[in-house]
């Protein structure tokens, strides 16, 4: 909705640019508290963009701004941007580096999404909303990993003190291969791990409490999952796509579920094992699956 009133408003190229890319690179758009960077039409790949735009600060860069951008390798956000909207980066296939300043306080839904190269955020230290350790983009007090860059390859350990992945951190990070996440993380969140094709090993911690819709779909290569006793919940279609697991392994009670687990395009349903004395579980099968009890160890 926020997008279609910006094409009916008016949109002008700024008359006048400082301290960054030219002018006529970008559309723009007024907004209550300045102007919105609508659309990138340019074709460096180093971008700067601007703090003020026709004498006025730009404070937003719209959904869809960088859409489809294929030649941005680097792109710096200007000192005023407070708003970065949904899919704003959206398929920037080629950009490895993009830093943030300290103004900026929203990110929105899937903003970085499908940049597949990308190996780091930057942000300015003085950015009150956000934190950045490794490249890695956390909130300021870093119980939140907000958004892993999707080009980072190999392993990656979670920082101690971590309680949450965030929607979609993880999206896409298909060169990485193995994940270790601390105890004391509570949930997993929407499309925490979404498309992770390549990840081999996932370990999840007896801390954890809520895994959210998607959270595990397109891991292909995950094998084996063992859900800590302590999960409450489990979102719909957390497994879906998942081709090569074989087994789902349950330390506790039967957590609730929001609706299908595997979702579509399992071809071959994983076992799902459960102790004898453990709660809530089904006779002959879960959610259309095979069922098997195990001893605990």
């Amino acid at each position: 909705m926020r997008f279609l009133l910006f094409c009916m408003a008016f949109i002008w190229a700024a008359c006048s640019v400082k301290g960054g890319t030219p002018e006529t690179d970008f559309l723009w758009a007024d907004v209550p508290d300045g102007v919105s960077l609508v659309k990138y039409i340019g074709s460096e790949e180093d971008i700067v963009i601007p703090e003020t735009a026709g004498g006025k600060p730009v404070t937003e860069i719209a959904p869809w701004a960088f859409w489809n951008c294929l030649q941005a390798k680097k792109v710096k956000v200007g000192s005023r941007v407070t708003r970065i909207r949904q899919r704003a980066f959206w398929f920037c296939m080629e950009l490895i580096s993009l830093e943030l300043p300290a103004s900026v306080s929203e990110t929105g839904l899937a903003a970085f999404d499908e940049c597949v190269q990308l190996q780091s955020f930057t942000l300015d230290p003085e950015n009150q909303k956000y934190a950045c350790r490794d490249g890695v983009l956390f909130s300021r007090d870093m119980k939140k990993l907000v958004r892993y860059p999707e080009g980072k390859r190999g392993s990656y350990t979670v920082p101690d003190g971590v309680r949450v992945i965030g929607e979609g951190a993880f999206h896409g990070c298909a060169f990485l291969e193995r994940v270790t996440l601390p105890e004391g993380l509570e949930e997993i969140e929407d499309r925490g791990f979404y498309s992770c094709c390549n990840l081999k090993e996932l370990i999840l911690p007896k801390s954890l409490k809520v895994i959210g819709n998607n959270a595990f779909t397109d891991c292909s290569h995950v094998e084996k999952l063992v859900i800590p006793a302590g999960v409450v919940r489990i979102g719909e279609d957390a497994f879906s796509w998942t081709n090569s697991l074989k087994g789902i392994w349950f330390e506790g009670d039967e957590p609730e579920a929001g609706g299908r687990q595997l979702g579509h395009f399992v071809p071959n349903y994983p076992v799902v094992y459960h102790r004898k004395d453990a709660k809530g579980w089904p006779g002959p099968g879960w959610r259309g699956m095979k069922t098997q009890i195990y001893e605990q160890e």
